[in-house]
């Protein structure tokens, strides 16, 4: 994908979301958010227009599990970020891409390009 293209960052740490916002600006992508909690994000999926989500799997007191299937019910591209095996995925989220934190930039610009 070209680096142009809006990537919503959802991360509840504002200190890594921020982080990883500036780096994907400097990287030259075009950042949507970062939302900080899910309500934030479903606003934004609402009423944003971005083609990757970059998702922590662990927002607050949820999960972005249901918020991921509402990305791709949009053809909305899903990385998920986590400390967590790939196990932590649900079957039907399984093929998503699942980046380790903490997370490299050079691996999520890798993962972005695929």
């Amino acid at each position: 994908m070209p680096p142009s293209t809006g990537v919503l960052v959802v991360e509840d740490e504002p200190i890594i979301a921020l982080d990883m916002s500036c780096e994907l600006r400097l990287a030259g992508w075009g950042v949507v958010g970062p939302a900080l909690s899910l309500d934030h994000a479903r606003r934004l999926l609402l009423n944003e227009g971005f083609r990757v989500a970059l998702l922590d799997v662990n927002v607050g007191d949820e999960t972005s599990f249901d918020f991921a299937r509402a990305c791709r019910s949009e053809g909305i591209a899903v990385i998920f970020m986590t400390g967590y095996s790939r196990a932590i995925l649900p079957e039907d989220l399984a093929d998503s891409v699942l980046l380790r934190k903490p997370v490299q930039m050079s691996e999520l610009r890798a993962a972005l390009a695929g």
